[in-house]
């Protein structure tokens, strides 16, 4: 951890190819007819290892069989066979070359090296533009970038270091979101955010309700302690709001996040309605962020020693099974954060409120 700056994570890098593709109006629609019906071999032959062979890598010998045979695969595992034949053809006609399938080898690394070759066929003398071609399958806009935006790197500022751009950077942003691409906007996303959550559950070792056991019994409201908490001297029962913080969304705000979930909980520390809040959070977080050496810890620490010393929010970083259990029993509302405490709450009937602080 310390050789890569503090980052527990399995780490990507996300690499797009660029390709050339061809000027010549004729040649662009038949590499591009070209590319989207290699491309779409892959997805249709994984469509094929999902629902037969659950998910794994097949060869060509495995689709053979199941189109031979009399299983509900059967038609579908024909027609790629088929149009693999067609493939065949199209590869010799514009590659030039002959496509031979290997039988015992995966299937599907082949038909990708088949897609890369067809991304390829273009020369750069003979193009204006490049592109990520699996967008020429997946997309129906014909924007693509002029090569020139390319030729060469310039550095910029980003966050707190120096990293190379391509020379038309600001042409190619343009050419996408439009002249006003710095404002951000909310949009649609490839996977889930966080990405890392379920490292970080992990590393944690559990997530704020990960580790409650279903049926324990709420026999803890009768202690003095949770009785006084949750019910007045007449009997009568409080509003009870349970907060739940995710340490994935803790890390993912940042210190912005932590002072807004600071002043959530003001609000209601302040309110007039006497009710009670009460706070849980993962235990593990303090020192994930210790190991990490995130500076946000301090900010965390001192919201917790704050909310120490008020009356109507209560701070638990190590609930157990018996107080969840008790909480579900007496809650009248969730508010906070996506984690299986949330989920807990819904099978309840008690109403959920995802905050994004």
């Amino acid at each position: 951890m310390k050789e890569y700056y503090g980052c527990p994570f399995i780490c990507y890098v996300d690499i797009y190819p660029l390709d050339y593709l061809p000027r010549d109006s004729v040649k662009y629609q038949a590499f591009k007819e070209l590319y989207y019906f290699a491309y779409r071999q892959i997805y249709n032959l994984m469509d094929i290892e999902d629902e037969f062979f659950g998910g794994k890598l097949i060869d060509l010998k495995d689709v053979e069989r199941l189109a031979a045979g009399s299983d509900p695969g059967y038609d579908k595992a024909k027609v790629l066979i088929e149009e693999l034949e067609h493939l065949k053809i199209h590869v010799r006609n514009h590659l030039g070359k002959e496509l031979k399938l290997g039988r015992k080898k995966s299937l599907r690394h082949q038909l990708c090296l088949v897609v890369e070759d067809v991304a390829q066929m273009c020369d750069e003398k003979d193009a204006d533009v490049v592109e990520y071609c699996p967008r020429l399958a997946i997309s129906l806009t014909n924007i693509h970038s002029q090569k020139d935006w390319y030729s060469s790197t310039v550095q910029v500022p980003f966050e707190t270091t120096m990293i190379n751009m391509q020379v038309g950077y600001k042409a190619n942003l343009e050419s996408i979101y439009g002249p006003d691409y710095m404002i951000p906007r909310r949009g649609s996303a490839g996977h889930d955010y966080p990405f890392f959550r379920s490292e970080v559950q992990v590393i944690i070792g559990g997530d704020t309700g990960d580790n409650y056991l279903e049926g324990v019994d709420a026999d803890i409201l009768t202690s003095d302690l949770w009785r006084n908490i949750v019910f007045r001297r007449d009997g009568s029962k409080k509003k009870v709001t349970i907060i739940g913080l995710s340490a994935t969304d803790i890390l993912n705000r940042g210190s912005q996040g932590i002072r807004r979930v600071r002043d959530y909980l003001e609000t209601l520390e302040k309110s007039f309605e006497d009710e009670v809040g009460v706070v849980l959070a993962p235990h593990g977080v303090v020192e994930f962020m210790d190991r990490c050496g995130l500076a946000l810890k301090q900010d965390y620490i001192e919201l917790i020693e704050d909310l120490a010393t008020w009356e109507k929010v209560i701070f638990d970083d190590r609930p157990d099974s018996d107080e969840i259990s008790m909480l579900l029993s007496v809650a009248d509302e969730y508010h906070g954060d996506r984690c299986r405490l949330a989920d807990l709450c819904s099978s309840y009937g008690i109403p959920v409120t995802i905050i994004g602080y």
